[in-house]
Parts: C-alpha cells; structure tokens; sequence
C-alpha cells in the first residue's frame, strides 16, 4: 500500500491526500533470466481533496507483462481499464489505457526510465466558460477548486498521449526518491467545424517526490 498527498500554495481546492491498495498475482514459466513474468492486478484508491467535487475512489484493473533484456535493462506493458467514482459527475469517469516503460539500472541505487501511454475514454479539462467547452462536454460543473467562480470542469470523451522521462534515487531499502518530466497532450473525440483553437491540450510537468513501502 501507499500514502500520499499533494499541496497546492494558489489553489489549495487541488490539494489531496490518497491511500492505495493493490493487489496482483504474477506467473513465472521458469526460472531462466528471460523469461518473461505475466500478471494480473487490481488497485484501489480512495482519494480526500479540498475540494468537495473531487472526493472519491479509483478503481483499476488489468493485465501486466515484465521482461529483463539484460541485467541491467528491464521493460514493462500494461493493458488497464481505470474507473474514477466522485462527488461530482464531472470527475467521475472511466478510460481504458495501454502503457510501456524500459528501465536502465544505472548502479545498486540508480534508475533512468522512459515509459509511455496511451489513454481513450473521458477526459476532465478545466477553463473558463466557452461556447466550444459547452458543446464538446458530457456534463460541466462550476469548480470550486478555483476562487471567483469563473472556472468551469468540463468531462468529455477523448483521448490522451503521456510521454515519461524519469531518474530514481534509492535512499534506503524502503524509500528513495523520484525526479520525472512528464509531457502530456490530450484531444477531444468531437470538436465543432468552426473552432480555430488548436485541436489537442498539451503540457508539460517536472516532479520531485518522495517514496515510500510499507
């Protein structure tokens, strides 16, 4: 299991805290240095925010597949159908996604990674009021996340591109630390004939986070 949280300084309606749960069962043919490892898992979040809307769980199932290629070289996939239960209709959702990921170990306590993931199902974006926004959501809520009133969550059908490039410290056998830039691009399934913005939301994040099993 894990624990976890996050703190926003502007707008504290983001900040969270969230326990984890998983459980998987894994399948070994032989003991040979190749042989690939299969799995199936489930994971289960409950999820506590500042903001009302947001309070809920996460549930996630699928499929999983490891394989060393050397000794120092580890590749990974995963096919997943994640559900999200909330307050709010608009943050409830459900997607199914395809993920890899290769690991490069670099010394007894240093891994570089990249991974990538393909998502298709709901998506939440969040902005202020527009006729466009209006027509491509399912459901749209005021955001209470947000100080003023004038953003609005839209839920709508899509799909999402992540992109992962990561480097992680082990700082003991139960914790280490995580640095990661993640590039993320999400496009909407219905876009209206007469819009001229661009077609995909994209961003770009950098993280630091500390880990920890128990």
């Amino acid at each position: 299991g894990t624990l976890g949280g996050e703190k926003f300084r502007r707008f504290n309606g983001l900040s969270r805290l969230a326990a984890t749960a998983e459980a998987e069962y894994q399948y070994r043919a032989s003991s040979e240095f190749d042989e690939p490892t299969l799995g199936a898992f489930a994971r289960l979040s409950a999820e506590g925010f500042e903001s009302e809307l947001r309070d809920g769980y996460r549930l996630s199932v699928g499929l999983s597949y490891r394989q060393p290629l050397t000794d120092r070289i580890n590749v990974f996939a995963a096919l997943s159908h994640n559900q999200r239960h909330a307050s709010s209709r608009v943050f409830s959702t459900r997607d199914n996604s395809i993920r890899g990921n290769i690991d490069y170990t670099l010394s007894d306590t240093e891994i570089i990674y990249l991974g990538a993931e393909y998502r298709k199902g709901d998506i939440v974006s969040t902005g202020r009021a527009s006729l466009e926004n209006v027509t491509v959501a399912d459901v749209l809520v005021q955001d209470d996340a947000y100080p003023g009133g004038q953003f609005f969550s839209y839920r709508f059908r899509g799909s999402t591109v992540l992109l992962t490039a990561g480097y992680n410290l082990a700082l003991g056998p139960r914790d280490s630390i995580d640095f990661s830039w993640r590039h993320i691009r999400s496009t909407p399934g219905l876009r209206p004939s007469w819009v001229t913005s661009p077609r995909s939301y994209t961003a770009n994040q950098l993280s630091a986070v500390y880990l920890m099993r128990f």
